[in-house]
């Protein structure tokens, strides 16, 4: 043997063990843990079909929710002969909301706290082009758009074709047991997107937060779906139109964690080339973990990889991220 091709061979077990290690270093396990969920959730089901994007809100105290974003309340009982005492917010036990590869179609299931409450929302969206309704003692059903997608979800819901959520998306449950066991707040919705850039776009700016690029990353880091819990400090009140300002006034801060197909050091290789086109900056240390931080509008982004898996915290102040980064992080890191 030449002393070239012991120096070649000798560089290659090199090469080898330097990969191993990184290798080693870079492929953290993450602790699967008893998550804090909100109320009724794990007894939650789902219709049968494809969903794409999945909301399900629920804090064991009523929310209140504008009347007149069921409808048209000046305009409600007009030519029917019947009068009608609509109250300015309508209380609910707990909402579902799922929909297609698209927002053109979607359905969900509005718990209210009585049938006056699901009758006054049903009449409400009576008057509303594309939208079909109908009650089950207080639970409003509702499907919007058309197309196969609604169709489906109407007979679905029809039928009762439902099952246990942790049994129809199985993947996604095993995301939400990365979550805390105790955050530092109370959980009030939990759900999921799968990553596709229009839809993840579309669903922002309707909370009035700019993501652009968000889902461009996700998917190019090779990440399927993304699950999240949100949490609040105060009991939730919805209002007209949803954004910052709301979600400081709440107290509103989310949790959103998402796995990788590629390895930690290929994950950590392709966020650090990454981090400057999404406008990601270096911040802190939390639990011993870099972070990458980006200020949107009126909120606060914060990043973390641990292995192949992504912590994203998000929230109206810098301090609530950090906390709600720590208290993610802390079933993985010591200290």
């Amino acid at each position: 043997m030449t002393q070239r091709t012991v120096a070649k061979t000798a560089g290659i077990i090199v090469l080898l063990m330097m990969a191993s290690l990184l290798w080693m270093g870079c492929s953290q396990e993450v602790s699967r843990t008893n998550p804090k969920l909100p109320p009724g959730f794990q007894e939650a089901q789902v219709p049968a079909g494809e969903i794409s994007a999945y909301l399900y809100v629920s804090q064991g105290t009523p929310v209140t929710i504008p009347t007149e974003r069921f409808g048209d309340v000046q305009g409600a009982g007009q030519g029917s002969g019947k009068a009608f005492v609509i109250p300015h917010v309508l209380e609910v036990s707990g909402l579902a909301l799922w929909t297609g590869q698209a927002l053109d179609s979607s359905a969900g299931a509005v718990r209210f706290t009585g049938e006056s409450s699901a009758e006054i929302a049903q009449t409400l969206l009576s008057g509303v082009a594309g939208v079909k309704s109908w009650r089950d003692a207080v639970t409003l059903n509702i499907v919007s758009g058309s197309g196969d997608w609604a169709s489906g979800m109407e007979s679905a819901l029809k039928a009762n074709q439902r099952s246990p959520f942790k049994e129809a998306y199985p993947a996604i449950w095993d995301l939400l047991r990365l979550m805390p066991e105790a955050p530092p707040g109370k959980p009030v919705a939990v759900g999921f997107v799968h990553v596709n850039e229009q839809l993840m776009n579309s669903l922002a700016t309707q909370a009035n937060l700019d993501l652009s690029g968000v889902g461009q990353a996700f998917g190019a880091a090779n990440v399927s779906d993304i699950a999240f819990i949100a949490y609040a400090d105060a009991p939730l009140a919805l209002p007209n139109a949803i954004g910052p300002d709301y979600f400081k006034q709440a107290g509103l801060g989310a949790i959103f964690v998402a796995q990788s197909t590629y390895p930690g050091f290929v994950l950590s290789f392709f966020l650090g080339s990454f981090a400057d086109r999404a406008g990601l900056e270096k911040g802190p240390t939390v639990k011993g973990q870099q972070v990458l931080v980006k200020e949107i509008e009126g909120a606060r982004l914060m990043v973390a990889t641990l292995g192949n898996t992504f912590f994203v915290a998000l929230a109206p102040t810098r301090e609530k991220a950090e906390a709600l980064m720590t208290s993610a992080l802390a079933s993985n890191v010591k200290g």
